[in-house]
């Protein structure tokens, strides 16, 4: 955020959704508290009871929190000891990239300029070999972009978070992508086969990160850096059919689609042209070793 928020009477501040009390807006910082809030886009005042001389905040939730949402509870409501609203005073703006002169569109022009040299693995999100409508959910995936059921809530959506392929925790792209039970397999499947040892990265974005960094064989390589793609597009498809076609997750269903991937997808390969797809479903161990 560019423009600093200070606050009088709470009137045109957002308490969840703008950044007034810290340096991200609250709903980021307390995100297990947004997800029961009873309103997301309510103004600081809402939550402001004034009495005379003196006022209190008064949280609106639509249910107590779990014993693990506590201390969230805790820490939010020390955070706002701090600040009370003033109802003579108006709320105002600063514009924090010059605090003396105000919003300029040159210094504005500057701050998306430093922007836009911020790192994105795009080297490792645009390849050539898997099909454009992979490498864009690849894309999409790495920016949190998916229409999971988590994104779709942030869109106003009311669904109930749920993940489908696990029925335990919420479904975000980096639990869908890495840590649901079937997905942590599926890679512990890759890491075996290249004979590699590692731990799944936190986000799809870190991933790809270092993915390129794994030293390989010049042929083994070229296959490595499709293996990202191919296992997000196995995941993506297994629980697209969970959800809208009723299917039943069945990991040797699931391995052998990753595989027919690879072998369609390595067909453009000069190496990879003298294999059949037996070759990549009863021998993939072989035909590894092979490179």
């Amino acid at each position: 955020m560019k423009c600093k928020l200070e606050l009088g009477n709470g009137k045109d501040i957002l308490f969840w959704q703008d950044t007034w009390c810290m340096v991200r807006p609250l709903k980021e910082v307390f995100q297990d508290l947004f997800r029961f809030v009873d309103n997301g886009l309510g103004t600081v005042d809402n939550l402001w009871c004034q009495v005379r001389d003196e006022g209190e905040w008064r949280l609106n939730f639509r249910r107590n929190p779990y014993d693990w949402e506590v201390d969230s509870m805790r820490r939010l409501e020390g955070l706002l000891k701090d600040f009370s609203v003033l109802p003579d005073r108006s709320d105002s703006r600063t514009w924090v990239l010059d605090p003396k002169c105000g919003f300029s569109v040159r210094s504005c022009y500057r701050s998306l300029q430093a922007n836009s040299q911020e790192e994105f693995p795009a080297d490792s999100v645009w390849r050539s070999i898997p099909p454009s409508k992979v490498t864009f959910t690849m894309w999409a995936a790495c920016l949190l972009k998916l229409p999971t059921i988590d994104s779709l809530k942030r869109r106003g959506i009311v669904l109930a978070n749920r993940c489908e392929m696990c029925g335990v925790t919420e479904e975000t792209c980096n639990h869908l992508f890495l840590h649901y039970k079937v997905a942590s397999e599926l890679w512990a499947f890759v890491a075996y086969s290249f004979n590699i040892s590692w731990c799944i990265p936190q986000s799809v974005e870190q991933l790809l990160f270092m993915w390129p960094k794994v030293k390989l064989p010049a042929k083994g390589r070229k296959l490595w850096l499709m293996i990202p793609h191919a296992v997000i597009w196995t995941i993506w498809k297994t629980r697209n059919d969970v959800i809208f076609k009723g299917e039943t997750r069945q990991f040797d269903k699931i391995i052998l689609f990753f595989k027919g991937l690879i072998f369609h997808w390595s067909r453009s390969l000069d190496w990879a042209s003298r294999y059949r797809f037996e070759d990549f479903v009863f021998s993939w161990e072989s035909l590894l070793k092979s490179m």
